[in-house]
């Protein structure tokens, strides 16, 4: 049996959102889990806000599953994190970086 898909300049001119990602990367990824929520996130605008409850939700998983996910990909490079402080130092957030390819 032969994949067919269908092809960006389609998609494009039927202005129907897409996400490219490179197949090496994604082909990496041994974790079913982790590559759903790395997809997912990949599918997401700049400064989307990640909410660990609403990921759980999206893929009806626990929150064990989901903190392993995410260890899994920091491990292998695809996610980061960059904690965020305010003018007197203090931490006020924490941004999640999403790498096309592993850092």
């Amino acid at each position: 049996m032969a994949v067919q898909k269908t092809s960006a300049s389609r998609l494009r001119k039927d202005e129907l959102p897409y996400t490219t990602v490179a197949n090496k990367t994604v082909t990496m990824i041994r974790n079913t889990d982790a590559l759903a929520i790395w997809t997912y996130l990949q599918t997401k605008p700049e400064g989307w806000v990640v909410r660990a409850k609403g990921i759980q939700a999206h893929f009806e998983i626990g929150r064990d599953k989901y903190r392993n996910a995410m260890k899994y990909l920091v491990e292998i490079g695809l996610i980061s994190y960059v904690r965020i402080n305010n003018e007197a130092g203090h931490i006020q957030g924490t941004d999640i970086l999403v790498h096309y390819e592993p850092t």
